[in-house]
């Protein structure tokens, strides 16, 4: 059984469709391709390669990146493996044996980390990838992250999602400014700056009100946004980018929202 047979078969019993098998497979080979390139390469129908490039998105397997034509880039086969087979718990030991066969076949495109490519605009979905992106950006983080967040992003990420990754981040000495909405209530004042004791290197103030874009920003080298920033964390995608000229912008509406917000949760007058 050839290479590219055994990964078909592997990732169909993690759960994926022969086609979907078979179009990540294509683009973890060939790197960054349109719809018609995978088809190409695949010999299949671009309106079949449309449905599974889509299905293959909402599974976190592949990113979407922004311009014309419409590019494709797949998570790394070890990382995408992993997903599924954290989702897959049955027959777990020997699907883990074929995976780690697999890795060696199926090298990254790029040694390089993402922020040392040339620039990119990814989509990226809901769920659990844009936790563990997110996470992945706060581990290569050596100075500092500033974040803007809502009230319910803040309680929820920092306290639970995030909170481990960024506790290593602070005792590796990086530094974090949060800014986001204050909230009303007494005892959540109580609980937020609980929080701003927690670590020295982590500082944060409040606005009166919920703020209209939220973000990540992670050493000046990428930068995250939320599409829909009322939206629960696992209901909306973000976008991230490296481009220099964005985060540029982006970090200078941080650093002005930073300069004017308050320093204490003061509830508001009613």
């Amino acid at each position: 059984m050839s290479v590219k047979e055994n990964a078909i078969l592997t990732l169909t019993q993690l759960g994926l469709t022969f086609l979907e098998s078979k179009v990540y497979i294509i683009l973890c080979k060939y790197g960054k391709l349109s719809t018609k390139e995978i088809s190409n390469f695949g010999k299949m129908a671009q309106s079949d390669v449309y449905r599974v490039v889509k299905s293959l998105q909402n599974k976190g397997l592949i990113q979407k990146q922004i311009q014309k034509p419409t590019i494709y880039k797949a998570t790394p086969f070890k990382t995408g493996s992993a997903f599924l087979l954290e989702r897959k718990k049955s027959n777990y030991d020997k699907l883990e044996r074929k995976i780690g066969q697999l890795n060696l076949k199926f090298k990254e495109n790029s040694t390089k980390p993402l922020i040392d490519e040339e620039s990119e605009f990814l989509m990226v979905p809901k769920r659990e990838n844009i936790v563990k992106k997110i996470n992945e950006a706060i581990d290569r983080s050596k100075k500092r992250v500033d974040l803007c967040l809502t009230w319910q992003r803040f309680y929820n990420g920092m306290t639970h999602t995030f909170a481990e990754s960024s506790e290593k981040a602070w005792a590796r000495g990086v530094q974090f400014r949060i800014v986001l909405e204050a909230p009303q209530e007494a005892f959540l004042q109580k609980k937020a700056e609980e929080f701003c004791r927690k670590s020295p290197m982590c500082s944060i103030r409040f606005t009166p009100s919920l703020p209209k874009t939220v973000m990540g920003l992670y050493d000046e080298k990428e930068v995250f946004v939320i599409v829909k920033p009322n939206e629960g964390l696992f209901h909306s995608p973000a976008l991230w980018s490296n481009n220099l000229s964005l985060i540029a912008a982006l970090q200078e509406c941080f650093d002005m929202q930073w300069l004017t917000s308050m320093k204490e949760p003061r509830q508001n007058s009613v």
